[in-house]
């Protein structure tokens, strides 16, 4: 993790500091705000290589190379009105890492959100929050950072660590991995 950087376990608008990090990385600060629509937008700065799906259909499209998606397209994407899901692109570095897991039911999804959530606790990241991309389908944990890093090494070392936790059906995506946009109010 680059000196300065801050790992927050909320998603916005609220933040809160993570205690040390051994197995993912080295102690971190206090928390910075997390509540205007402008940083919520620059956290997504990979923008590129991204797909559309509308909802209620099944097939995802890719979406130009060359097409960034815009603010209002981010935005909309997570409002109540939206009618397309959208998938980002993880980039080498980012400000973010994304953990996620598939619905099954609600007793094997708690009990996944339990082990999970004490697995990282474990690690240092408490009070994280569980986003659902829309009713029965992934679960999504969001943990930011105060800057873009290189994601590779933590989300290798998170992995790591949920595997020694007993952790084997959560995914931390990596470089390259695409994740959903939930579709939440509030997100």
């Amino acid at each position: 993790l680059a000196e300065g950087s801050v790992i927050t376990t909320s998603q916005p608008p609220s933040t809160v500091a993570a205690s040390a990090v051994s197995s993912v990385g080295p102690a971190v600060v206090s928390a910075i705000p997390l509540d205007s629509k402008t940083l919520f937008l620059k956290m997504f700065s990979s923008r590129f290589g991204s797909y559309a799906r509308t909802v209620g259909g099944a097939t995802w499209r890719q979406l130009s190379q060359f097409h960034q998606l815009s603010d209002d397209e981010l935005l909309t994407s997570i409002s109540k009105e939206s009618k397309a899901y959208r998938a980002l692109s993880v980039d080498k570095s980012e400000s973010f890492l994304v953990l996620q897991f598939n619905a099954e039911d609600r007793t094997a999804d708690r009990a996944v959100w339990e082990k999970l959530s004490a697995a990282l606790l474990s690690a240092g990241l408490p009070a994280l929050k569980l986003f659902q991309v829309s009713e029965g389908s992934t679960y999504q944990v969001f943990i930011w950072f105060s800057k873009a890093v290189n994601i590779l090494p933590l989300s290798k070392g998170l992995t790591n660590h949920l595997l020694q936790a007993g952790v084997t059906n959560v995914e931390v995506l990596r470089p390259g991995n695409h994740f959903i946009l939930p579709l939440q109010e509030g997100y």
